[in-house]
């Protein structure tokens, strides 16, 4: 897998440490790097190989915009990176 993931996070609600957190644990599982880019308020999204793996806001709506909803564990990005991988593989 030689595609870039792309990690936006909210600055004020303090998220930039979560963001590299799971960038590290995702490319020491599977060596796939990561760009973490500042985003709007409440924005927690995660893009790889041209697929959204994950959106606050969508997955959460308004509340997600405010700082509310679970973010996924480093263990569940993982295994949507290598499920990403996998598509499309015979």
């Amino acid at each position: 897998m030689t595609s870039q993931m792309v990690i936006h996070y909210c600055p004020p609600c303090g998220l930039r440490p979560t963001a590299v957190n799971l960038a590290v644990a995702v490319e020491a599982a599977t060596g796939v790097t990561s760009e973490i880019r500042p985003g709007g308020w409440g924005t927690f999204r995660i893009e790889y190989a041209g697929n959204v793996l994950f959106d606050r806001w969508k997955t959460r709506g308004l509340l997600g915009r405010i700082g509310f909803g679970r973010l996924p564990t480093a263990e569940e990005l993982v295994a949507l990176v290598k499920q990403q991988g996998t598509v499309g593989v015979t």
